[in-house]
């Protein structure tokens, strides 16, 4: 599974790794300007979107953690059950990694109570923080639908857009518009 997998490949990041903080910082330049093509989220909720980045990024646990790990980049294999291919690892939280296994297949997802028990085999599998990886899974679903809006590459974008939704980040980073 990939809990199983996250949890086993945790381990410190060697000296040299990206550190998470400076994927945020650059993910918010990106944000800030890919938001005016794409035209969403709202300018506010952009920068509190990317203070939540900020602040998860500052406190991270410094492990070797894969950014793109998802089910297609899982491999069977004959030394080991399965083959991580394709690695994009950054040091910082287990959690900033969940996001992908929640927006790839998540056609196979029904509804808001499929998500959350995907979520809770994730968090739960892997001992990770449910609220961390809650948080994170929102700001990089965030990062992905805007990059898709504004690249014209729309194959995420409904895919993120409806797993915020069922995750209600409106409600976790509030618009001050919002009522």
């Amino acid at each position: 599974s990939g809990a199983g997998i996250a949890s086993r490949r945790s381990r410190p990041a060697a000296e040299g790794v990206r550190a998470i903080r400076t994927e945020v910082d650059e993910m918010a330049g990106e944000l800030r300007r890919r938001r005016e093509t794409a035209g969403w989220p709202s300018p506010d909720r952009l920068e509190r979107l990317l203070g939540l980045a900020a602040e998860l990024g500052s406190t991270g646990q410094g492990l070797l953690v894969d950014a793109d790990l998802h089910y297609e980049n899982v491999l069977a294999a004959t030394r080991e059950p399965w083959l991580v291919i394709d690695p994009k690892v950054v040091a910082g939280d287990l959690e900033f990694g969940v996001a992908p296994l929640l927006w790839n297949r998540a056609g196979e997802l029904g509804g808001p109570e499929d998500l959350e028990a995907r979520l809770a085999r994730l968090v739960d599998g892997a001992k990770l923080d449910a609220e961390r990886a809650r948080l994170w899974s929102v700001v990089r679903l965030v990062d992905v639908a805007v990059w898709s809006l504004s690249t014209g590459v729309g194959r995420h974008v409904d895919a993120c857009r409806r797993l915020l939704d069922w995750l209600e980040w409106e409600r976790l980073v509030p618009d001050r518009r919002s009522p």
